[in-house]
């Protein structure tokens, strides 16, 4: 600020000769060639310098701006196009683009720590937020990254790294009074291309995908393609869920229509059951299967019990199988189930052979 303070120090002397000349001050009067016109002159003079000292504020004090709508451009002479109503800071150096950070945000009066060396895609802070985004536009995004570098490059449409906590928080929440529309997720992945396993480029180990079907995998072993394991699909059974205790769903004796005879089947309903006396649900609705215990009691002959999924027709094979009349026999075994959380079962063997049917539910796959 030193010239500017030089230029405001000059024209203040000029303006005081000026005040003196023209209204009687104690400054000594002008000579006798001063003509109006030299008046005149000087006070132009001075209204061009009070006009340069503007300007020179101008440059010097006021931050770097744009009109609404226009792009900031930073090291270059065209910015790139931008949709209307963008503020564009674009990098459009002649030479190429090395490695530093376009954005580096820090707090400078917390000199507690050293950033690490500059790296391209890094917003340094030590203010609450290096990047915030925030959008209240139906279909918008709060922060947007891309990546448009040549395949293999190993860079990232966004990267997200804490030294000492998490990488990143994914929050997905509810809208609050009028704009609630439904829960909403934490993260969706693209459903996109094949199968891991099937696919032919290089992948690391780590990697997430899911392909075009909704199966999800996940990378193991680094490779091209690598070594995949599926982590769930339409077709997977889901995780296991064990329930706190048994829960008996199922019990033949209690009452109508008794043992289960040869060449029979029946539904059974494995959503609530007893843990003692105590109503106690069992397999949710949406399950996909459920893992339970079959006991076969009080057998009459010799013969099969057979339990599946209630969506599917008797399937001719078995789950438990007795030989002789008074036998009790148990197994634990593993079933689908149908939309509403129903299986089947059904007996065969000799004629006139029959059996009592407990059932007893572990756990469910969703």
């Amino acid at each position: 600020m030193t010239d500017i303070d030089d230029r405001i120090a000059s024209l203040e002397a000029q303006l005081a000769e000026l005040k003196a000349q023209v209204g009687g001050g104690t400054t000594a009067a002008a000579p006798t060639e001063t003509t109006r016109r030299d008046l005149f002159k000087k006070m132009a003079i001075g209204a061009a310098g009070v006009a340069t000292v503007g300007t020179v504020l101008a440059k010097t004090a006021l931050p770097a701006a744009a009109a609404n709508g226009d792009p900031i451009l930073i090291a270059g002479t065209t910015a790139s196009s931008a949709s209307a109503g963008t503020t564009l800071v674009n990098y459009a150096a002649t030479t190429s683009f090395t490695g530093s950070d376009l954005f580096l945000v820090s707090d400078a009066g917390n000199t507690g720590a050293t950033f690490p060396a500059a790296s391209a895609g890094y917003a340094y802070s030590k203010v609450s937020n290096g990047v915030y985004g925030y959008t209240q536009k139906a279909g918008g995004n709060g922060v947007v990254g891309w990546d448009d570098t040549a395949a293999a490059s190993g860079s990232y449409g966004m990267y997200a790294y804490s030294s000492n906590n998490t990488g990143a928080l994914l929050w997905g929440q509810n809208g609050i009074g009028a704009q609630i529309q439904g829960a909403k997720a934490n993260m969706i992945l693209s459903n996109f291309g094949v199968a891991g396993p099937a696919r032919v480029d290089a992948h690391a180990k780590g990697e997430v995908i899911c392909d075009s079907t909704g199966e999800l995998w996940f990378c193991v072993v680094a490779g091209t393609p690598g070594t995949w394991r599926k982590m769930s699909g339409p077709t997977t059974a889901g995780q296991l869920h064990l329930l706190a205790a048994p829960v008996r769903v199922y019990d033949s004796r209690s009452g109508a229509p008794g043992a289960l005879l040869a060449g029979t089947a029946r539904a059974i309903d494995m959503t609530t059951g007893f843990v003692g006396t105590t109503a106690t649900p069992a397999v949710p609705v949406g399950a996909s299967g459920a893992l339970f215990t079959l006991t076969l009691a009080d057998t009459v002959g010799g013969g099969f019990v057979a339990a599946y999924s209630n969506a599917v027709p008797t399937p001719g094979s078995s789950s438990a199988n007795w030989s002789a009349t008074g036998q009790f026999v148990a197994t634990t075994t593993v079933s689908a189930v149908d939309a509403t959380a129903k299986i089947a079962v059904a007996a065969g063997g000799s004629v006139g052979a029959k059996t009592n049917v407990i059932i007893d539910v572990i756990g469910y796959y969703q």
